[in-house]
């Protein structure tokens, strides 16, 4: 049987994967709590970052805004989340604000019914238990290590509701998990705005960076974004500063452009992984959430 070698990038990118598919199996109670509250699944869905369930996490101050998604998440131009809150003023869920929205007393109360019930699914899976206590030990131990001015990564581990209600393994493993993959973006994003980028040129730049050729394929790839003016308008500037080369539609990389996004891979990297194991630590972390996740229903 052949034997997995672990890098510390193979081992993070386990952690998306861990999030998306950790709630596979509670879409039947989401559609039921919707249907309850009279609302579109959609709008309190952890499949959604703009619904209900991660309003915690954005809020700051009690409010959720526009402004703060896009602080969240920058490289969006697009406003995706406006209907949703609206849909929830209308519901009685949330009510405007003058800077965004906040939530009613009835949201506070469905907002912490929705993450109780989530965490009660979660602890219903039949997960591995050994590897399962050792991967708690080992995650918790990695977000102890996260700076307190990773804001995004704060926000998952003081935001969420019901935090004192966090007591079995796979809650204290999936809180450490969120914080870990948060904070990946608190690293990533802080190294391209030091390198002086925009984050919709980074995202054109990346995209580039990341195999893409064509203008059409690049624009195709960041539609929900960006659309296509603005991807045209941004790889005018990348061309311009000798990032990316352009030939009609044709794009490619110059070597500046492949020195500087390789410099803030390397960058994020160096903010991200400073306090990691190596070696069998890491291994024994990788093959953990590889069993754990193997056992989650898909």
């Amino acid at each position: 049987m052949a034997v997995q070698t672990w890098s510390q990038r193979a081992v993070r990118e386990l952690f998306p994967k861990y999030v998306l598919q950790r709630f596979e199996g509670f879409r039947g109670r989401d559609e039921a709590i919707a249907r309850e509250a009279g609302i579109s699944v959609a709008s309190v869905s952890f499949d959604r970052f703009g619904s209900l369930a991660y309003a915690p996490l954005i809020a700051k101050d009690g409010v959720v805004s526009v402004s703060r998604y896009r602080w969240r998440t920058p490289y969006t131009t697009k406003d995706p989340w406006t209907p949703v809150w609206k849909e929830l003023v209308a519901a009685g869920i949330a009510e405007r604000s003058r800077d965004g929205w906040t939530l009613t007393e009835r949201g506070r109360v469905l907002c912490e019914r929705l993450h109780r019930e989530a965490r009660s699914y979660l602890e219903s899976l039949d997960l591995p238990q050994a590897e399962l206590r050792r991967l708690t030990i080992a995650v918790t131990s990695l977000a102890e290590g996260i700076p307190p001015d990773a804001e995004r990564a704060m926000g998952a581990r003081h935001g969420l509701p019901l935090q004192d209600e966090i007591r079995s393994d796979i809650a204290r493993a999936d809180r450490a998990l969120s914080e870990l993959e948060h904070f990946r973006d608190d690293s990533h994003i802080a190294s391209w705005q030091a390198a002086g980028y925009s984050a919709q040129a980074l995202d054109v730049l990346s995209a580039v960076w990341e195999g893409m050729t064509s203008l059409d394929a690049v624009a195709s790839e960041l539609h929900r974004r960006q659309d296509r003016g603005r991807v045209e308008r941004e790889v005018d500037a990348l061309v311009r500063r000798a990032d990316i080369e352009r030939d009609g539609d044709r794009l490619a990389l110059t070597p500046r452009g492949r020195a500087s996004r390789d410099a803030i891979e390397r960058e994020t990297d160096r903010r991200y992984f400073q306090d990691w194991p190596d070696g069998d630590k890491l291994a024994r972390i990788g093959d953990d959430l590889t069993a754990v996740i193997a056992a989650l229903p898909s």
